[in-house]
């Protein structure tokens, strides 16, 4: 298991590397740690890379390059991965949702009933997905 303490903070240049080595193409959407805010599309590049490693280890390949005691680990990794991404994603929809509209009509958002109540800067604490 890799010591997440050590990794860069996962960005959209490390998993874009300059030079692509197939050992290592997975890692950092794998590995690294997520930033404290990430944004939605840097979280949808990280699950299609992992998504990606998943279909490649579950493969024929995948399971004869290294052994099934191998590929069952790393499928749990992925998985565990997967569902760290999937947290973190409503709240960065949400901001960019809340971004182009805010862009678009150029409102902050609070008081205005035009503007949808999830969208909105103030109002109750809590929605749909515990936040």
């Amino acid at each position: 298991m890799t010591d997440r303490g050590k990794l860069p903070t996962l960005s959209m240049e490390a998993m874009t590397p300059k030079i692509f080595d197939a050992d290592k193409a997975f890692e950092p959407a794998m590995s690294y740690p997520l930033p404290s805010n990430p944004d939605a599309r840097l979280l949808r590049e990280a699950r299609r890379q992992v998504l990606a490693y998943l279909g490649w280890i579950t493969s024929d390949n995948g399971v004869n390059s290294e052994g099934p005691d191998w590929s069952v680990h790393e499928i749990r990794r992925a998985c565990n991965r997967l569902v760290e991404i999937t947290d973190a994603l409503p709240e960065a929809v949400d901001a960019e949702v809340e971004a182009r509209f805010m862009a678009a009509h150029g409102r902050t958002g609070e008081g205005n009933p035009e503007i949808p109540y999830g969208l909105r800067k103030s109002g109750p604490k809590g929605d749909e997905f515990g936040r």
